[in-house]
């Protein structure tokens, strides 16, 4: 028994290694366990983009409550008037708990009705959509300091000369990159006046969760410099660049 637990063991963790390494291919996986637990985040996102006060949700119980008991008075007399005695010795009340069953049923029936609605929403949308379904942040974040890593030391052998470096990159010609680039990340090349590169910026293009994108910044004789994606603009400003719609305060 012990040597059977030891080779489930041994597969799951030689699996989840493979995993890491990008030899095996965990897209099945992770189809399952998104549709198992996307809906804890969808509705973590939809209740922190909601804005209701004590205010709004005193005034919905309040107006269900008075929804609940007039339909409970209301199926009361109704149920009264169509059995206006007893037969057999039992009550004709109406009680409160086929009520509350009633509602309970109406709003199980509401909700069934939306959510096979925004399924079927989804599920045609993923067809139609031309982006991925499955992106890894981590996996993007390691392989945009690879990227770093590698057009730093083209940067090295190129003495830093903007020109040089910028046209290997948009041409794909830069050893050990993809192709193109520029698909993945959105380089900001900042020089001096004698056209030497001080520090280039590599900003990833459509992060698919942005509170963990990350962004880079290299510079000459220093380690690479990665960030959140929300310090952007300030990394930005300590090199002199304004985003849009930005302007000092005086």
């Amino acid at each position: 028994m012990k040597l059977g637990r030891l080779i489930i063991l041994t597969v799951i963790f030689g699996f989840l290694f493979l995993a890491f390494l990008g030899i095996v291919d965990t897209r099945g996986i992770l189809l399952g366990l998104t549709m198992s637990t996307g809906w804890w985040t969808a509705a973590h996102r939809l209740f922190t983009a909601s804005h209701f006060g004590p205010g709004q949700i005193s005034t919905f119980v309040l107006a269900a409550a008075v929804f609940v008991a007039g339909l409970h008075v209301f199926l009361r007399w109704l149920f009264a008037s169509m059995r206006p005695a007893s037969e057999n010795g039992l009550s004709c009340q109406w009680p409160l708990k086929r009520t509350l069953c009633g509602m309970g049923i109406l709003f199980c029936a509401l909700l069934s009705a939306v959510a096979i609605l925004l399924t079927t929403h989804q599920v045609y949308w993923f067809s139609r959509s031309s982006e991925a379904w499955f992106d890894d942040p981590v996996r993007l974040i390691i392989r945009t300091r690879m990227m770093a890593s590698r057009i730093k030391k083209l940067c090295g052998n190129v003495d830093w000369n903007r020109t040089r470096v910028e046209s290997a990159f948009w041409e794909g010609n830069c050893e050990g990159l993809e192709p193109s680039p520029w698909d993945s990340v959105q380089p900001v090349w900042i020089d001096d006046s004698s056209g030497r590169l001080t520090a280039i910026i590599l900003i990833p293009r459509k992060p698919p969760v942005l509170d963990r994108a990350r962004f880079v910044v290299i510079r000459p004789n220093a380690d690479d410099q990665i960030e959140p994606l929300r310090l952007l603009p300030e990394t930005l400003d300590s090199f002199g660049i304004k985003l849009p719609g930005t302007h000092e305060i005086p």
